[in-house]
C-alpha cells in the first residue's frame, strides 16, 4: 500500500488549481496566499523529487494540529487508525521533510531529517526565517506539532516511538535557527520561503547573501507576469534565471564572436549612485538555426541552455517597434530599480509581449534582457564617477505573447 502523502504534500497530492485572485497577490505590497505557494511548489517540483524527500503543504501547521487533536477524541478512533496504517511506512526509512510553512500569518522554512530506526530520531532540524527576530516562537509551535504527529501516527508503537512521545521538547534539542536572507519589507516572506526551499533542494548552502531582496523584487514581477500568461510558467528552468546561485554557469564563448557596436550610455546622478540604460542601438533578429547566441559575456547569469535534439525556444521573428521606442531609440535614465520594473511593465502592457531580464553575478542591480536575439538592453546601478561598461549581448530565450 502506498503511504498517505505526508503533511498534505502539494507535490505528490492532487492537482492544485490556480485562481486569478492568488496571482493578484503577487502585486507589489501584497501577501502571498498559501494556495499560491503550494501551487508554485507543485508546478516547479513535480516529478523532480527523490522518494525520501517530503514537501509539506504551506498549511502543514494546521494539518498537524487538526490530526493531533483527533488523538484525544474517542469519536475519531477509526480515523486515527486509518491514518496510522497509511503513515507508518514513514517509520521504516530515513526521510527529509521540507516545508514553506505558514504560521501566524508568516511563512518560514523547516528542514527536518528523521529516521525512527535510529536512537536519535531527528538527525537534523533546521529553521530558516526571513524575519529572524520572531523565528523561535513560531518555529517552536510548528515543530512541537510535527513531533506529536510523528509520534502519534507515523511512529506509533514502532522503533523509538516512546522517546519521541514522552519528551515534548525532544525535537527542539536538535533545532538550529540558521542564518538566511532577510526581507526588508513586511510582505515578501512567502517568496523568501519559496526561494530557500528551492536552494535547499538544489543542495545549495543557505547564507544571508545566497540571494537578495533585489532578486526577490525581480522574481515577484516575473512570476506575476509569467503566471498571468501561462499557468505552467513556474518551472525550475524559469525560476533559476532569477537567483544567481541557481543559475547555470555561462557556456564558453564562441571562437570569434561578431562585434556589436554600442553607443555610450547616458546617465545622471541619483544620490550616491546612478542608473543608466544604453543609448541608441540597432535591433537584430538572429536566425534560430545558425545564430543562437550563448555568449553572455563575463559574469553573466542565465538559466539552462537547450541540449542538442531538444525543441528550440521561439524568439521574436519581427522587429519589435515597441521595444525600440521604449528602450532603444534613445538613452533612458532611471532613478531607482523600481522605476526600471515600472518601465518594463509598461512595455509589456503596450506591446503584449513579455520582456525577461536577469542580473549579472557581479552586480545585483544590473538588468540584462534575455528575451531578444543579440539584445543590448542593459540597466546598471553605477557608483558615482565610476567608469561603467555594458554587456554586448545576451542569451536567446523564449519570447512569448501575453
Amino acid at each position: 500500500m502506498n503511504p498517505i502523502p505526508f503533511a498534505d504534500d502539494p507535490v505528490r497530492g492532487k492537482p492544485i488549481s490556480l485562481a486569478m485572485g492568488d496571482v493578484e497577490g503577487l502585486d507589489r505590497g501584497q501577501w502571498l496566499s498559501t494556495s499560491l505557494v503550494d501551487y508554485v511548489l507543485q508546478t516547479s517540483l513535480a516529478g523532480k523529487l527523490p522518494d525520501h524527500v517530503l514537501i509539506g503543504s504551506s498549511n502543514c501547521s494546521t494539518y498537524f494540529h487538526t490530526y493531533n487533536s483527533k488523538l484525544r477524541n474517542e469519536d475519531d478512533t477509526h480515523c486515527v487508525q486509518q491514518m496510522r496504517d497509511g503513515l507508518q511506512p514513514y517509520a521504516k526509512s530515513r526521510y527529509r521533510f521540507i516545508s514553506a510553512a505558514c504560521y501566524d500569518s508568516h511563512f518560514f522554512v523547516v528542514d527536518i531529517t528523521f529516521d525512527n530506526r535510529q536512537p536519535n530520531v531527528f538527525e537534523r532540524v533546521n529553521v530558516f526565517d526571513s524575519l529572524s527576530s520572531t523565528a523561535r516562537r513560531r518555529a517552536t509551535a510548528v515543530l512541537h506539532q510535527v513531533q506529536k504527529f510523528l509520534s502519534g501516527f507515523c511512529f506509533y508503537k514502532l522503533g523509538h516511538h516512546q522517546s519521541v512521545l514522552q519528551d515534548p521538547d525532544y525535537i527542539m534539542q536538535m533545532a538550529e535557527f540558521r542564518h538566511c536572507p532577510v526581507q526588508t519589507n513586511g510582505y515578501d516572506c512567502g517568496l523568501f520561503a519559496l526561494a530557500v526551499v528551492w536552494h535547499l533542494l538544489c543542495d545549495k548552502d543557505i547564507h544571508p547573501s545566497v540571494f537578495t531582496q533585489a532578486d526577490i523584487d525581480t522574481f515577484r514581477v516575473a512570476l506575476r507576469h509569467g503566471l498571468s500568461s501561462n499557468p505552467g510558467w513556474a518551472t525550475m528552468d524559469n525560476i533559476a534565471c532569477y537567483f544567481p546561485v541557481l543559475s547555470m554557469p555561462a557556456p564558453p564563448p564562441p571562437p570569434s564572436p561578431p562585434a556589436i557596436e554600442i553607443s555610450p550610455p547616458s546617465f545622471t546622478s541619483v544620490g550616491d549612485a546612478q542608473l543608466a540604460v544604453c543609448g541608441p542601438r540597432s535591433f537584430e533578429v538572429a536566425n534560430v538555426a545558425t545564430e543562437r547566441n550563448t555568449d553572455a559575456g563575463p559574469g553573466m547569469e542565465f538559466g539552462p541552455t537547450e541540449e542538442p535534439g531538444q525543441e528550440q525556444d521561439p524568439i521574436l521573428d519581427y522587429e519589435d517597434n515597441y521595444f525600440q521606442d521604449n528602450f532603444s531609440s534613445k538613452g533612458v535614465v532611471f532613478g531607482t530599480v523600481d522605476d526600471v520594473l515600472v518601465a518594463i511593465n509598461e512595455y509589456q502592457e503596450s506591446s503584449g509581449n513579455v520582456l525577461s531580464t536577469v542580473r549579472t553575478r557581479g552586480n545585483a542591480r544590473t538588468f540584462v534582457c534575455i528575451s531578444h536575439a543579440n539584445c543590448t538592453f542593459c540597466v546598471k546601478r553605477l557608483p558615482l564617477l565610476e567608469e561603467t561598461t555594458f554587456a554586448p549581448r545576451c542569451r536567446i530565450v523564449q519570447f512569448s505573447g501575453l
